[in-house]
């Protein structure tokens, strides 16, 4: 049977052949141009990070000597209390006025750290341990002031911030009977590292005549003692020791992150990685990058304000929500699920293709040889 037969035949059954293998050529073009489409809107996005760099750096942080500890936990957060415990009686002090002095070298710290500042005062404290007799005077041993403290410390207020760490300055008014009260046997207060200091309140004594009684008929003057727990947290607070201190820890806790991160984007190729987590990775390394040349200058305060965008921008880019978009959706589920969609369609379009090439061909050949009979 000739072609011309096996065409007419064909086009009486179904339409013309010629057409419809035309039909199914433009199927697979369509197919052949829709697929990159659809590949490339269900890739993941994944925009560069410099993983080099973010190892670089951090191999120069984990090389800088720790600072001397200080005297007093490192913390984002501050909250100073100060505490009047009263005996048995009630009493006023010029807190509002005094406590300036406390919140200007908070000001001062402003840089370093966050700081609050509240007070309360204590009545009616349950016995704590009898100051030992020396003459005229009374006295605690600092064996004697631990035990003291611990037994008020129950009265103090509990730090409720996990992000905060609080400083206790106290003041003891001790009891009348026991007055004059010293701290080994020379001083009025005492400094304990990592928690504050305790300062002895007696001296008003001198302003009463006789016997003293009652408070109530005067206003503590506590102005001196601020001042000297002003001294005292100067002391705690080592500010070079403090800022270098400050500054690693931020320098760290930025390397670790981008580390960490690095490493995850490495390992799980379907995370997400969209341009403005890339800014911020990149920006962390930078600002972390700039804060370590200036620390190892000595520009400290410059370093502490470099070290601290580069955390909050590698903390940022951690924990942005993106990164987790298709991490329940992996490679293989995606093929296990367009699959069985797309190879019942697929078939008949390359089936429908390869006859149609095949059939080109015949007539291709048939037309050649028509044309050199």
């Amino acid at each position: 049977m000739t072609v011309e037969a096996m065409e007419g035949k064909e086009d009486k059954k179904y339409g013309n052949e010629t057409l419809l293998h035309k039909i199914g050529l433009v199927w697979l073009g369509m197919a052949l141009f829709c697929v990159p489409i659809w590949w490339q809107s269900t890739s993941v996005e994944r925009f560069p990070i410099p993983h080099s760099m973010i190892e670089e750096l951090h191999s120069k942080i984990q090389k800088i000597p720790e600072p001397n500890p200080n005297m007093m936990t490192l913390s984002e957060n501050y909250d100073i209390l100060i505490s009047l415990i009263l005996p048995d009686e009630y009493a006023d002090w010029n807190i509002e006025d005094s406590s300036k002095y406390l919140t200007d070298w908070t000001s001062k710290m402003s840089d370093i750290a966050e700081f609050t500042v509240s007070s309360q005062i204590i009545y009616h404290p349950v016995a704590y341990e009898r100051p030992a007799k020396m003459g005229d005077v009374w006295n605690y041993s600092k064996s004697r002031l631990s035990n003291v403290i611990n037994t008020i410390e129950t009265h103090l207020d509990s730090n409720l911030n996990p992000n905060s760490k609080l400083i206790q300055l106290v003041i003891l008014v001790p009891q009348f009977n026991r007055m004059p009260l010293f701290i080994e046997e020379t001083n009025k207060r005492c400094l304990l590292p990592d928690w504050g200091s305790i300062a002895i309140l007696d001296e008003f004594s001198n302003q009463a005549t006789g016997d003293l009684q009652s408070l109530s008929e005067f206003e503590l003057d506590v102005t001196d003692i601020i001042k000297s727990f002003v001294d005292d947290l100067e002391v705690l607070f080592d500010i070079k020791n403090l800022k270098v201190g400050r500054i690693l820890e931020n320098l760290k806790t930025s390397s670790d992150s981008m580390v960490s991160l690095s490493s995850l984007l490495q390992r799980v190729h379907n995370m997400v990685i969209n341009q403005d987590v890339a800014n911020r990775i990149s920006n962390a390394v930078q600002l972390g990058k700039e804060a370590y040349e200036n620390l190892e200058r000595g520009e400290f305060d410059s370093a502490l304000k470099l070290s601290r965008q580069s955390v909050r921008n590698s903390e940022s880019a951690f924990f942005d929500p993106s990164l987790l978009e298709l991490l329940y959706f992996p490679q293989d589920q995606k093929f296990a699920i367009y699959v069985p969609l797309f190879l019942p369609v697929a078939l008949p379009i390359l089936s429908g293709a390869l006859q149609a090439f095949k059939y080109f061909k015949a007539h291709f050949l048939h037309s050649k040889k028509a044309k050199i009979e």
